[in-house]
């Protein structure tokens, strides 16, 4: 485009000179031709004009696909790497919340920050865990030692509401021994009162 521009162009300063000088039959033979150049040229500038247009919109369309491409990469890594653990460790939290620790362990191997929470809050779930365990444990030790000492207390209780009569003989003793046998679940129970008393009560073992 540009040698047919600049051929044009010393053609028309030819051209000009020509007619400036008064030479109109060499003019008149020539401006046909010249005329016919221009409409190459432009012919020629509207093909160099959509061949650029058409690289415009090549280069704008690859553009856009790689854009396209990258944010769809961009979203996918960060829903994975991101979004999903995330969710995972929400999903986590609330069934620690709710006492269950059977969660499966979180993914470790992110290479951000979330692999390392989650390896922290592994840590600290299955911490939990052991402490909530021994917590468990605790409880039923100290309700299984609240239940022994009410049974024992109402077994005191029982014994002396049974000594709580005008007279205290052998028939009082032997309601005592029942009483004791009946809450302790003992097979055979022996009194001696002195060397006089001497109160039983159920089978002695043989052996």
């Amino acid at each position: 485009v540009k040698t047919r521009y600049a051929h044009l162009n010393a053609n028309w300063l030819e051209m000009n000179n020509r007619l400036s000088k008064g030479d109109l039959p060499w003019y008149q033979a020539n401006i046909n031709n010249y005329v016919n150049q221009i409409d190459l040229f432009v012919l020629a500038l509207q093909h160099y004009a959509e061949r650029k247009m058409l690289l415009v919109v090549a280069i704008s369309l690859a553009g856009g696909i790689g854009i396209f491409t990258l944010v769809f990469f961009t979203l996918r890594r960060i829903r994975h790497q991101v979004v999903a653990p995330l969710n995972q460790l929400v999903t986590a939290s609330q069934r620690i919340e709710h006492g269950q620790f059977d969660s499966p362990p979180l993914d470790t191997s992110l290479p951000n920050e979330l692999g390392l929470l989650a390896k922290t809050f592994n840590q600290m779930s299955s911490e939990l865990h052991k402490l909530y365990l021994s917590l468990e444990a605790s409880v039923e030790e100290k309700t299984r030692d609240l239940h022994e000492a009410k049974r024992r207390l109402e077994v005191l209780y029982q014994c002396s509401q049974a000594l709580n009569t005008s007279q205290i003989d052998v028939h009082c003793f032997r309601h005592i021994l029942q009483i004791v046998r009946d809450n302790e679940a003992a097979e055979y129970l022996e009194l001696n009162v002195g060397e006089n008393w001497r109160i039983s009560e159920g089978q002695p073992n043989p052996e």
